[in-house]
C-alpha cells in the first residue's frame, strides 16, 4: 500500500516499524477497535510518508483484511449449521459476526460514496475549536481532508497492489488461526480446522472491550467457544485459550515492545 503512495521503504526497516505500532495498538484500550490514526502516526514518523498516505494506506489494509474475517469465518459457520443447529450459547457472538462482517464494508461504502458531504461536515464541526486554538485553522483541515482523498484514490486506482495486498491478508489470517489449531494439539485434543476458521474470528469481537487488546474478554470467549462448540472439557478449553493468547498476543508484545524501544531510539 505504501508503494502505492510512492513511499520507497526497506522491508526490514517496515516490519520493525509495523511491530512497534501493533505494539502501541496491543496495549492501548479500544485500540483493536479504532487504531489505525495512530498506527498511521508511527509510520510516518519513522518512514518517508506523510500522514494522509499513511492513514490511506492503513486503513485499506484494514479493509482487506476483512476479506479473509469474513471468508473464513463464513465457512466455519456455514460447517456448524451442516452439522447441526447453532448452540444457543454462541447466539450473541455469531450475530455481532454477521453485524461486523455487513457492517464495517457497509458504512465505509456509504461514508465514500457520500465522501464530499461527510468532509463538509467534519469542517463544519471543527470550526469552532479553530475559533478558539492557534493551532488549528479550518483551512488546514480542509487540506488535510483532500490530502487524504487523494491518497485514497489513488490506492483504489491501482488493482494490482490491491490484489497482492489480499493475497497476503488471506495468508496472514490463516496463520493467525492456525496456533489455535496447535494450542489444541499440545493438551491433547483435536479440533476440526473448519471449526477453528469460525472460533478465532469469533473471539476477536471480544477485543472490542476497553481493556489492552480485548485481554480476559478473549480468553473468556475463546474458553466459551470451545466448550460449547468441541467436546474439550472447560479445563482443557481454558488451556487452549491460555496457549493461544501467548502464541497470538504475548509474543507479538513482546517482540512489538522491543521493536518500539528500537524504532524510539532510531528516531
Amino acid at each position: 500500500m505504501l508503494e502505492v503512495a510512492g513511499i520507497e521503504e526497506r522491508f526490514s526497516r517496515l516490519v520493525v516499524t509495523y511491530f512497534a505500532a501493533t505494539f502501541a495498538n496491543y496495549v492501548t484500550p479500544l485500540g483493536q477497535a479504532g487504531g489505525e490514526p495512530f498506527i498511521a502516526y508511527v509510520l510516518s514518523r519513522d518512514t518517508e510518508a506523510s500522514y494522509q498516505d499513511s492513514l490511506a494506506s492503513v486503513v485499506t489494509a484494514d479493509l482487506l483484511n476483512l476479506f479473509p474475517f469474513v471468508t473464513f469465518a463464513g465457512v466455519g459457520f456455514a460447517a456448524l449449521l451442516y452439522r447441526a443447529s447453532l448452540p444457543e450459547a454462541i447466539e450473541p457472538l455469531a450475530g455481532g459476526l454477521v453485524v461486523l462482517s455487513v457492517g464495517v464494508p457497509l458504512v465505509a461504502a456509504i461514508g465514500w460514496r457520500f465522501r464530499v458531504q461527510l468532509r463538509r461536515g467534519i469542517v463544519r464541526a471543527t470550526a469552532p475549536l479553530a475559533r478558539r486554538t492557534p493551532v488549528l485553522t479550518v483551512e488546514g483541515v480542509r487540506e488535510r481532508l483532500h490530502e487524504t482523498e487523494a491518497a485514497f484514490q489513488r490506492i483504489a486506482r491501482d488493482r494490482r497492489a490491491l490484489a497482492k495486498a489480499l493475497t497476503f491478508s488471506y495468508v496472514g489470517w490463516v496463520f493467525f488461526a492456525l496456533p489455535l489449531y496447535a494450542a489444541a494439539m499440545a493438551v491433547g485434543e483435536s479440533m476440526p480446522l473448519l471449526l477453528v476458521l469460525f472460533i478465532v474470528p469469533a473471539s476477536t469481537l471480544a477485543g472490542l472491550v476497553p481493556s489492552p487488546g480485548g485481554s480476559g474478554a478473549v480468553e473468556a470467549a475463546l474458553g466459551l467457544l470451545v466448550v460449547t462448540l468441541t467436546p474439550v472439557d472447560p479445563v482443557g478449553a481454558t488451556a487452549i485459550a491460555i496457549l493461544y493468547r501467548v502464541a497470538s498476543y504475548v509474543f507479538a508484545l513482546v517482540v512489538g515492545g522491543a521493536a518500539a524501544l528500537y524504532v524510539i531510539k532510531r528516531n
